[in-house]
């Protein structure tokens, strides 16, 4: 910013006094420092999105942590925890094989 301001003078005391090339070294300081925000500015606004992006990971995350993982309330049938799910959340009648426990398909 502060760049920017002397270049502003620089090309008003360019102006002023009529040297040309001062005017326009100037200018020349003025656009670059415009690019060096534009370029700061840009890399703000990745940085912004690349944590929104991260911050939404996080929430699918601990949704699916809450919802009891990937596959909802079913367990691992090495552990004996529950390994089924009601066949009416499976989208299947409830009618069951018999000595199974599992929904027909």
């Amino acid at each position: 910013m502060e760049d920017k301001a002397k270049a502003r003078m620089k090309e008003a005391a360019g102006a002023f006094t009529g040297d040309e090339e001062k005017k326009a070294e100037g200018q020349a300081q003025q656009r670059k420092g415009a690019a060096g925000e534009e370029a700061a500015q840009k890399a703000k606004t990745r940085q912004a999105e690349k944590e929104a992006r991260e911050a939404e990971r996080e929430r699918d995350r601990q949704r699916r942590k809450d919802q009891g993982g990937l596959l909802g309330n079913v367990g691992d049938t090495l552990s004996g925890r529950q390994t089924h799910q009601p066949c009416s959340f499976l989208g299947r009648s409830p009618n069951l094989r018999r000595g199974s426990g599992t929904c027909m398909p």
